[in-house]
């Protein structure tokens, strides 16, 4: 029970940071980021090289 009090207690921090003038930044920031091409290709690559490794 504790436990899930403090998980709530995080995310209600989360939530709280998100609707500050920093958090609408940094949420801004992250979504340019994750819409940009190369960084797509790049976790594309990624996600293979992890699901499929690379045999050593």
């Amino acid at each position: 029970m504790v436990g899930l009090l403090k998980k709530f207690g995080w995310i209600g921090g989360l939530a709280a940071l998100a609707r500050t003038p920093q958090g609408q930044k940094v949420i801004a920031n992250a979504k340019t980021y994750a819409a940009d091409p190369e960084t797509r290709r790049k976790l594309a690559a990624l996600r293979h090289k992890a699901t499929t490794g690379t045999g050593s």
